[in-house]
């Protein structure tokens, strides 16, 4: 009996590490009312540490809270394995029957999937009488809530930037159990000559490993800001405040603060010598131009039309002088349209840029206009422009004949 039971525990690691890992998903019920919170829980056997659940899909239904985060790890003779679990509360705003999942577990580099969950939303939620009573008589002076269990942190998307680039920054809470939509205190930025508050933002849950410990991240806010000045820059400390959530309860704990360490970053001047069309424009642009007829009379003005967008400092992508020729006399740049718009957490721009050209000398000719801005990726000047365009100027059939088209004198601007 005792060779027989040190043959099972010798097997024991073997049996632990050697199974595939197993998702299983369950409901708290099956059948609920519309707006009524039930969870979701995804339980994961035979994990690791590095094993990653894939961001759920809930579609319609409402993320209340969570997820809430428990794993337990355990090593035998140098082999880990171990459970986690994820609970998700979600509510639904309408009648309707849903499939959740499967829910995906990368493990090792391979997926596995969890089995489908079906609930069915009916009739509407009526709280259980009295439960605000009975929420605050179970309420205690002292937060439940363990503080280690949740921080918030201030992140750029580089650490080191040229100047007039476009800086992007987040704010990010990252928690193990279920807060409130914090309070976020002013947002101090001194010293950038342009601060602006971007909207499209990823604001989908993201599951993290930190120092052992599995972490929901969300991002709270997204800023961007443009510095004229180079050297190094420190953004001051953000401060939230939050409360934990009781779903059940109009009323939370008591109010916890919390502060990020402030952000410092460097800005480096653009290189020299600058190219002598360079009037400002710093990021990433793109650029194409037409002309509204490609043969024209001497003597009568060919419109061109440059359209542009990039992710600098709108203010500062003004249109270039015309490459000077003895052949044409040029008027403009004029800008006719401005576009100001928001891209995968990064602002941007298009705008509409005019020339026109009166040729005084009958011939054909490569029109070739420029857009010279600095590259940030390649740390490089650039000409967003690659392409010419053939104009064929023939006699005038009026020598008298000296129109000149004015330009708009006036901007469209549009901004979201």
């Amino acid at each position: 009996m005792i060779r027989i039971f040190s043959y099972v525990f010798c097997l024991l690691p073997f049996l632990l590490t050697g199974q595939m890992p197993t998702i299983t998903a369950t409901l708290s019920k099956s059948l609920i009312a519309v707006n009524e919170p039930f969870n979701l829980t995804i339980t994961v056997q035979n994990t690791t540490e590095d094993d990653e659940l894939m961001n759920p899909d809930f579609g319609v239904l409402r993320l209340v809270g969570g997820p809430q985060v428990s794993t337990e790890y355990y090593n035998i003779n140098g082999k880990e394995s171990g459970k986690a679990s994820y609970t998700f509360m979600l509510a639904s705003k309408a009648e309707k029957t849903f499939t959740l999942g499967p829910f995906t577990v990368i493990h090792r580099g391979k997926k596995y999937n969890s089995n489908k969950v079906t609930v069915t939303a009916k009739g509407n939620y009526k709280p259980p009488t009295g439960a605000v009573q009975q929420s605050q008589q179970t309420q205690s002076p002292q937060s439940t809530t363990n503080e280690g269990d949740f921080f918030v942190a201030l992140y750029a998307d580089k650490k080191n930037y040229y100047l007039g680039e476009q800086v992007i920054v987040f704010l990010k809470l990252f928690h193990r159990v279920d807060l409130n939509v914090p309070s976020i205190e002013n947002i101090e930025t001194p010293g950038f000559a342009k601060v602006f508050r971007i909207e499209d933002f990823n604001k989908q849950p993201t599951l993290v490993t930190i120092k052992g410990k599995r972490y929901v991240s969300r991002t709270l806010e997204c800023f961007g800001l443009f510095t004229h000045n180079s050297g190094e820059f420190t953004i001051p400390a953000i401060v939230a405040n939050f409360s934990s959530v009781d779903p059940w309860s109009f009323y939370g704990s008591k109010t916890i603060q919390k502060s990020t360490k402030s952000l410092v970053f460097n800005v480096k001047p653009l290189p020299q010598p600058q190219p002598a069309n360079f009037t400002g424009a710093i990021g990433k642009y793109e650029a194409n131009f037409n002309i509204e007829k490609d043969k024209i009379e001497v003597g009568k003005s060919l419109l061109v039309t440059i359209n542009l967008q990039g992710n600098g400092d709108e203010s500062m992508a003004i249109g270039q002088p015309w490459p000077s020729k003895d052949l044409w006399e040029s008027f403009g740049p004029n800008e006719v349209a401005n576009h100001i718009f928001e891209d995968q957490n990064v602002r941007k721009h298009s705008k509409v840029i005019q020339y026109q050209l009166i040729p005084s000398k009958d011939t054909t000719l490569q029109i070739a206009p420029t857009f010279i801005y600095f590259d940030t990726e390649t740390g490089t000047y650039q000409d967003a422009i690659k392409t010419t365009k053939q104009v064929a100027f023939i006699p005038s059939t009026n020598a008298k004949s000296s129109a000149i088209d004015k330009l708009p004198t006036h901007i469209d601007s549009e901004s979201k």
